[in-house]
């Protein structure tokens, strides 16, 4: 009995798995000199660590 269960759960969760990768356009490679996304999500925004950070210096998020 349970292995018709799991039978039926692993092929119902298979029928439904999909790859997100192709629905992207990613691009060929990530700029070395800007943001890699807004700096307001990374994790010393608003901190004070934030305003002693120089734009010589790549922030996590570069």
């Amino acid at each position: 009995m349970r292995a018709l269960v799991y039978d039926r759960l692993s092929a119902k969760a298979s029928s439904r798995y999909y790859t997100p990768y192709p629905t992207f356009d990613w691009p060929p490679a990530l700029p070395g000199d800007e943001y890699w996304f807004t700096p307001e999500l990374l994790s010393v925004h608003g901190t004070e660590y934030a305003d002693e950070l120089s734009d010589k210096q790549p922030p996590l998020g570069r």
